[in-house]
């Protein structure tokens, strides 16, 4: 049955990899926030699986949790990538309208895309939805659950280029390094971004530089929940699904403390609390 099959993947996620999710920050998405999450990406753009021009693309897939109840078609329309060869094998055998592959998206190049991929990415008439729930890990933090140093997991290429552009502190954060390079991939096309992360990159004074310079874009809907929900991560801080309108730039995103506070209030307000038990 549909629950059992849902009750097994649960318990894969929480056995299979354990010490590699703990050492990257990476957990996967209980599918009832998925599903909410969809909703809200259905709300923003409609049914864009009718138009030919739509593409999605998971470049952060894990087991596939985002996708796993999506129908052929709207698979049909999707790409899935995932650092680790063994969960892009495992999506492949369970998602197989959708092309799936293997590729980390921190460190490889785009010739290493599949081919149809790079043709839709030329493709200036293609319309995106960026959808993914990015590992969380800080270098040189102390893991939550463990309180260990994590100093070589942000160690990326990404990494690189932001510390070339005096980013700060922002690009030992793993999240911030794949909205850096999609936002880079992504810039002059139409696009949405709908993530799950912490809310660091809006509310930190270390983010500021970060934001200013490349992360001026429109806020459209979302809700957040407690980490607790996450199986495997004993820590205790907000998570949201926000999508952002990458093609529509505000001009400054925050300038003054102030600023900040309105800001992080309006979003706040904005955002949907899926249910009492789960406050944060």
């Amino acid at each position: 049955t549909a629950d059992a099959i849902i009750s097994i993947r649960r318990k894969m996620d929480r056995l299979t990899e354990e010490n590699l999710r703990r050492r990257t920050g990476e957990f996967y998405t209980p599918l009832a926030f998925a599903d909410k999450a969809f909703e809200y990406l259905t709300r923003t753009v409609g049914n864009w699986w009718l138009d030919d021009n739509f593409r999605l693309w998971d470049m952060a897939a894990g087991t596939g949790n985002l996708e796993f109840n999506f129908p052929p078609e709207i698979l049909k329309k999707c790409y899935i990538s995932t650092l680790i060869q063994d969960d892009a094998d495992y999506c492949k055998s369970i998602f197989r309208e959708a092309t799936v592959f293997q590729f980390d998206f921190l460190n490889d190049d785009a010739n290493k895309l599949p081919e149809n991929l790079r043709g839709d990415l030329d493709n200036p008439n293609i319309k995106w939805i960026i959808y993914i729930n990015p590992p969380y890990a800080t270098a040189s933090n102390k893991d939550l659950t463990k309180k260990v140093a994590k100093p070589n997991v942000s160690m990326t290429k990404i990494r690189k280029l932001m510390t070339d552009e005096n980013l700060g502190e922002v690009s030992r954060e793993l999240f911030s390094q794949f909205i850096y390079r999609i936002i880079k991939d992504f810039d002059n096309r139409q696009a949405w971004l709908g993530m799950f992360s912490s809310l660091r990159y809006i509310t930190t004074v270390n983010d500021e530089k970060f934001r200013d310079k490349y992360f001026a874009c429109k806020f459209e809907r979302g809700f957040m929940f407690s980490s607790k929900n996450f199986d495997g991560c004993n820590g205790k801080f907000p998570v949201g699904f926000i999508i952002w309108n990458l093609a529509e730039k505000i001009i400054k995103l925050m300038n003054a403390p102030d600023d900040k506070k309105i800001l992080v209030m309006t979003l706040t307000n904005k955002l949907f609390l899926p249910s009492t038990k789960m406050k944060l």
